[in-house]
């Protein structure tokens, strides 16, 4: 299921297909490659599904507290209620900007026509920028609260995988 491709710093894998695999490494002298090994090593690897690019992945408010894999270059919106006639706003409390760099201002997607005050929704976008793991928190706050503690809050905890 992994390829070796080697590299002069390190050695890097790259999974071919989902499965179940072990990889043996063998540490021996650099200068004497022919001596008995000083240490065997063996490693399980599991590949549970192939992460490819996707044009984009939809949160919404019952995703929170779960586990998103994705890739560098993938694309995730975050959809949540808000009623902006309140004072109340979705703001990040928490991210990393070196996994998901937001892709703009948040917009406000209004209620139905013919509604008057009732409550939309706030979007967020974000580009995976990069491989890593990260917990993206949003708060709903007034902003001119900040001491006071939020009136909700939703998190997913987002990992990763670089792309070369």
């Amino acid at each position: 299921i992994a390829s070796f491709r080697p590299d002069a710093n390190a050695a890097r894998f790259r999974a071919s297909a989902a499965g179940l695999t072990s990889l043996g490494l063998v540490c021996r002298k650099a200068s004497d490659p022919s001596t008995p090994p000083v240490g065997l090593f063996r490693l399980q690897i599991e590949v549970k599904e192939m992460m490819t690019r996707r044009r984009g992945m939809l949160l919404e408010q019952p995703d929170s507290g779960s586990i998103i894999n994705l890739v560098q270059g993938d694309a995730l919106s975050v959809r949540l209620p808000a009623n902006p006639t309140t004072g109340y706003t979705w703001s990040i409390a928490a991210n990393a900007p070196s996994v998901l760099q937001p892709a703009g201002d948040p917009r406000f997607e209004p209620p139905p026509a013919g509604r008057p005050g009732a409550g939309g929704f706030q979007i967020f976008e974000f580009r995976v920028a990069g491989g890593g793991a990260a917990w993206l928190q949003l708060v709903y706050r007034r902003p001119l609260e900040k001491d006071a503690p939020p009136a909700r809050s939703w998190s997913v905890f987002v990992a990763s995988a670089a792309i070369r």
